[in-house]
């Protein structure tokens, strides 16, 4: 039965998405294509007989909210939910309701509404993954200007080797997120986020000539080039095992030990230091930190980081929000969402 329906549905839906996350509001009849972000397990009704789940549907607009109402054919919503998983495609039908505050899609099956599995080979990515609004091969030339500028030649030379290395370059690194929720989730957001954190160790460095800026350059590339190997991008951002397994901070520690254990004429002094700024980034023990920083750079750098951390992730709050106000769960606060009026 369902194979069925996933063939009747891949034949009769758009390939091209028409409408976005962003477009829908509150009253809306949905009969579009979205990635699986996320998926719950499913619950039976307290007064009734059947079971229900929620999941977050996705595009590259953003996520919404959404709960599958099943029916008394318990059997029929346990097929459905294992149709599919996170990370698929769904063609679904539904409507936009209000709860909390909040706009959520509805899948009712007593009112004909459906989520079937949708083939990925007819769907173009872009409509599903959000990329960097920077143009990423520039953001490639103007990383390896500034390693082609540092004068410490050992840290030109460990840069080099993996910013001039095309393959790493250009099919992982630059496509990489910088995150899975919190900053900088898309296409070309380690990157992009790089590049802020240069910016930023450029001007600290001007205000402390003491700071070494080629080991905050270093620190910036390097500090999350374990992502490369935590994340995968399919239609979402997903944690791969050795991501789950080890941490990003883990897996580029050992990346970086073991680029540099090539270089036979490596200063053991600059081993040191670079290894620490990767592992010590997180700044404190309860933010996933192995150490915290030990001398003026892993300093300054954990505090670069985490100031562009956390004013990209404000920026793409106050962009993704439909009100004036954000309670945000995962810091346990509110947000001031509202745009500032420019003309004032």
């Amino acid at each position: 039965m369902i194979d069925l329906q996933i063939l009747i549905s891949t034949l009769l839906a758009s390939i091209m998405k028409t409408v976005f996350v962003s477009d829908l509001k509150e009253g809306d009849a949905v009969d579009e294509i979205f990635a699986v972000a996320s998926k719950g397990s499913l619950t039976k009704y307290k007064a009734k007989s059947g079971k229900w789940f929620d999941l977050f549907l996705s595009d590259k607009t953003g996520k919404i909210k959404s709960k599958f109402w099943g029916n008394v054919d318990e059997d029929l919503t346990e097929e459905i939910y294992n149709s599919f998983s996170v990370g698929d495609i769904v063609s679904v039908t539904g409507k936009i309701k209000g709860y909390q505050g909040k706009s959520e899609l509805n899948i009712d099956l007593k009112s004909g509404d459906h989520i079937n599995l949708f083939d990925k080979d007819a769907i173009s990515l872009e409509d599903f993954m959000k990329k960097s609004t920077r143009d990423i091969p520039q953001m490639i030339t103007e990383l390896r200007h500034i390693v082609s500028e540092i004068d410490n030649e050992h840290v030109k030379k460990l840069l080099e080797s993996f910013a001039n290395d095309d393959e790493f370059m250009m099919k992982r690194y630059s496509q990489a997120p910088a995150g899975k929720t919190w900053h900088h989730d898309f296409v070309g957001g380690l990157l992009e986020h790089v590049l802020s954190l240069i910016a930023m160790s450029k001007t600290i460095q001007q205000s402390h000539p003491e700071l070494n800026l080629d080991l905050l350059i270093a620190a910036c590339i390097l500090h999350d080039i374990g992502k490369v190997v935590e994340y995968k991008i399919t239609t979402a951002i997903e944690i791969t095992t050795e991501g789950r397994l080890f941490g990003h901070l883990s897996i580029g520690y050992f990346m970086v030990a073991q680029r540099i254990s090539e270089m036979s004429d490596f200063p053991d002094d600059l081993r040191l230091r670079i290894l620490h700024m990767i592992l010590s980034h997180h700044r404190e023990l309860k933010q996933g930190a192995p150490v915290t920083p030990m001398f003026s750079e892993a300093v300054a750098f954990a505090l670069i980081d985490d100031a562009d951390a956390q004013s990209q992730h404000m920026v793409q709050v106050v962009e993704d929000s439909k009100e004036d106000w954000e309670y945000e769960r995962l810091g346990s606060k509110w947000n001031w969402t509202k745009s500032m009026d420019d003309n004032q």
